[in-house]
This record gives structure tokens, sequence and C-alpha cells, in this order.
């Protein structure tokens, strides 16, 4: 009975040990990446009216996507004729070229993050802000 005894409390003493297990990998390769989020629209641009050959510069109008990520800024119009729509340096920049009307776009693109490149989806995300610009002949020229 009693190594019947020392037996029992031997195996429940290796059971313990084998039950407490240390693992080394780091948390970061462990965790499974979070699901990629898109920018969000968090303001807006109001229509412009114009005067042909003039120009608007609009500083930081990328404020109005919302993202803790970096995110690729692009601008265009959709009549170049009317007026062209571009983006530099933290800038968007309208130049007026003759009377009539066209829709400006000022895009957000992200590109693919952790979750999208492990899955192998090649495409980020893009959100768009669009507004009227209206452009009138200039006074001397009515």
């Amino acid at each position: 009975m009693r190594y019947l005894m020392l037996l029992i409390c031997m195996s429940a003493a290796v059971a313990c040990e084998e039950a407490v297990v240390v693992d080394s990998t780091p948390p970061e390769e462990e965790a499974i990446p979070p699901r990629d989020r898109k920018p969000r629209l968090s303001g807006f641009i109001p229509d412009l009216t114009m005067a042909t050959g003039q120009t608007v510069v609009l500083q930081n109008p990328q404020r109005i996507f919302s993202d803790d990520s970096p995110l690729t800024h692009f601008a265009r119009s959709s009549d170049p004729a009317v007026a062209t729509a571009a983006f530099a340096d933290s800038t968007m920049t309208i130049v007026a070229i003759s009377p009539g009307v066209t829709l400006a776009t000022l895009m957000a693109s992200q590109p693919p993050g952790t979750f999208a490149r492990a899955l192998g989806d090649s495409l980020g995300h893009t959100v768009r802000s669009a507004f009227n610009v209206t452009v009138r002949p200039r006074e001397d020229e009515e």
C-alpha cells in the first residue's frame, strides 16, 4: 500500500510539472494581426466658385480623412478643360481654366496592411471626397 501511495504521489507531481508550459514565442509573432481598417471621412471641402485664370490653394485638405496609418493622397478633376486639381506637399491646388462645372475629388489611399498581405490581397483601401468647382468668366471677359 505504501508503494502504491508513493507511486500515485509521483504521478501527480509529474502531471503537475507537465501542465506548466513555457512558450518562448514572442507575442508579436503569435498574435493574428487585426483586420485593416480603411480611412474614414471626418470632414468635407465645400463647393467652390472661381473665375477663369484663378488659382485656389487649400492647405492640409488631407485632414478630412481620419486614420492612424500613413496615407497617400491625390486629387483629380472630372473635366480638366474646366479646372485642374492636384495634390502635393499637403496642399491641393485648383486652377480654373474655362467656364463650366467640374467635380474635384481628393482621395486618400492606404496600402494593404499586414492582414491583407498575409491573405495575399494586393488592394488597399481608398476613400474619396468630392466637391463641385464652378468656373465663371472673369469680369473683364464678360
